[in-house]
């Protein structure tokens, strides 16, 4: 059986469980490229936003050595045009 404590990590109704448990900060970052990219869920499209988003996610990827996320984020960031 799992420890109660072990199990409360991963639910989000719990007061332990956070984001870094699922997600690492660059996942986080792009998914907010992505929405400021194309709008939606109550989000203004913003270029210039999403592109920041996009290689600031592509600086923290790159330095914990997954490159080659790191360049796709940084391709979607030259796509914007910004």
């Amino acid at each position: 059986p799992e420890d109660d404590a072990d199990a409360r990590k991963y639910k989000p109704d719990s007061e332990t469980w956070s984001w870094e448990a699922e997600f690492t900060s660059y996942e986080i970052q792009a998914a907010l490229a992505k929405l400021y990219a194309s709008g939606g869920n109550g989000l203004e499209r913003n270029a210039e936003l999403a592109a920041e988003w996009y290689r600031t996610a592509a600086d923290e990827a790159m330095a914990a050595g997954k490159g080659k996320l790191s360049a796709a984020w940084y391709k979607e960031a030259d796509k914007l045009g910004c």
